[in-house]
């Protein structure tokens, strides 16, 4: 009885509040006041900072939260709770107190109007980031979920700048078809005069940084072409390796009909060896060559689109959250020692995993082009400058040092070199050819327009002292 009392007054208290904020009464009173607040904050914490909403109004995909950023309203939701019912009971036990009207009035519509023009500025930011006002864009990756075998079809977007040239900005967009493929739908059977080529890597094959139509593989169909019917797909997922890519390849790929795979693999295996060896990350092991190919249909899921959201404001906000709470923390020195000599049967997994790709590939009657990732390292340039083209190799494992990075990278290259070797295919030495331009570059390895140009132009010359002969072989 108490309680139910208690919540009437409390109720009482808000109702009379508002009527005396719209003029309906003459007086306002700092007990009724303190009530209002304390409810509006047990309401925010009830509806907005809880899911779905926090969901509709924090997240950046538009469909989920950042586990950092969800931990993280857990707590600003305890303690929004906490303060809204010491200001309730604070309103309990203090004495009627009448505060000026107009003041308070005024104070509130300052607070609304404030809102109002963040979120209009925002909405301008927008318009000039994005191209539109109204729906905010999603990130690609959130386009790979986990346990996905292919991208999410729809249209993302991301921002890229440079880690050489501050200057360098750039809004770039990405295309996922209904295959879950970058780029134009392949068609399914393959025309027979048609000479299919897959490229398959993670982000530096998709073109993490360059808008639909000026990746590697898109630029490489376009310098094929007048050799021949050639068409090249880009198969890549940021963030893959070859744990992930052996059965996208037996799952997905083999049923596009390719004639011919370039993979250009090493550089997320190298990372997710180092996390694998800090045990922070477990999903990466030896691939079973023995399991079949699973059946499922080639087409997915409707195209993704923007989300709507009703405030700009929250967006930007949970942008910037997810940005401060992704916190990388360095390992101990006894951990960095046993990372120099690198864990060997880690090390052994991208190699007899990379094996097994380009077994299962030749056996299903397609060729095999091996390529070493580039990358702008340069280990004669003085410490300084090798630390600052390895910034972003050092930031995705801090558990180097800037040697024992270098030593990774030059590792997982030779064992691409020896893999090629030892299965008998062609090996395009990517690392070698392609110039330590920081021109080509946005960070360690992923290219700028002119990177992923200069990047298909080797591909191109090197393919075509062959290609021609196997087209003509198979016509």
């Amino acid at each position: 009885m108490i309680c139910a009392k208690k919540f009437a007054i409390l109720n009482y208290s808000t109702l009379n509040f508002l009527a005396q904020s719209l003029k309906l009464t003459k007086t306002i009173y700092l007990n009724q006041l303190l009530f209002f607040l304390g409810f509006a904050l047990l309401a925010i914490c009830c509806f907005v900072l809880v899911e779905p909403f926090s969901v509709y109004f924090f997240s950046i995909d538009g469909e989920t939260l950042e586990p950092r950023v969800r931990d993280f309203l857990v707590w600003v939701r305890l303690t929004t709770a906490i303060m809204g019912l010491l200001l309730a009971l604070l309103g309990l036990r203090i004495r009627e107190r009448s505060l000026p009207q107009g003041g308070v009035i005024l104070l509130t519509l300052s607070i609304i109007f404030s809102l109002v023009f963040v979120d209009i500025v925002a909405r301008i930011m927008a318009l000039r980031k994005w191209g539109s006002a109204f729906a905010t864009p999603l990130p690609i990756n959130t386009a790979r979920k986990e346990g996905e075998s292919a991208l999410t079809p729809g249209v993302y977007a991301s921002q890229v700048s440079s880690d050489y040239d501050p200057s360098y900005r750039d809004r770039v967009f990405f295309t996922i078809n209904q295959f879950g493929l970058r780029g134009h739908l392949p068609k399914v059977p393959k025309p027979v005069e048609t000479f299919r080529i897959i490229a398959l890597g993670g982000s530096s094959t998709f073109g993490y940084s360059v808008t639909d139509g000026l990746d590697w593989p898109s630029q490489l169909e376009k310098k094929l072409k007048p050799h021949g019917p050639f068409e090249v797909i880009n198969a890549a997922r940021p963030g893959a390796t070859t744990s992930i890519n052996y059965p996208y390849l037996r799952d997905r790929l083999l049923r596009l009909e390719p004639n011919l795979f370039v993979f250009h693999e090493g550089f997320n295996d190298f990372w997710r060896a180092v996390k694998n060896h800090d045990r922070d990350w477990d999903r990466y092991s030896a691939v079973d060559e023995t399991l079949p190919a699973r059946e499922s249909p080639l087409e997915l899921s409707e195209a993704n689109k923007w989300p709507a959201r009703p405030l700009f404001l929250t967006y930007y906000f949970g942008e910037w959250l997810n940005r401060r709470l992704k916190r990388l923390e360095r390992p101990s020195r006894d951990e960095l020692e046993k990372l120099l000599a690198y864990d060997p049967a880690i090390v052994s997994i991208y190699r007899r995993n990379l094996q097994a790709m380009v077994r299962l590939s030749k056996s299903k009657g397609a060729q095999v082009v091996l390529t070493t990732f580039a990358a702008c390292d340069d280990p004669s340039l003085p410490e300084s400058e090798q630390r600052l083209r390895l910034k972003y190799t050092l930031h995705v494992m801090p558990e180097l040092e800037l040697k024992t990075a270098q030593h990774g990278m030059d590792l997982y290259r030779q064992i691409t070199r020896e893999v090629a070797d030892l299965e008998n295919v062609p090996l395009i030495d990517l690392a070698k050819l392609l110039p330590k331009d920081t021109r080509l570059f946005t960070d360690t390895i992923h290219f700028t327009p002119a990177g992923e140009e200069h990047v298909s132009r080797i591909l191109a010359a090197e393919l075509t002292k062959w290609l021609p002969r196997k087209v003509a072989k198979k016509d």
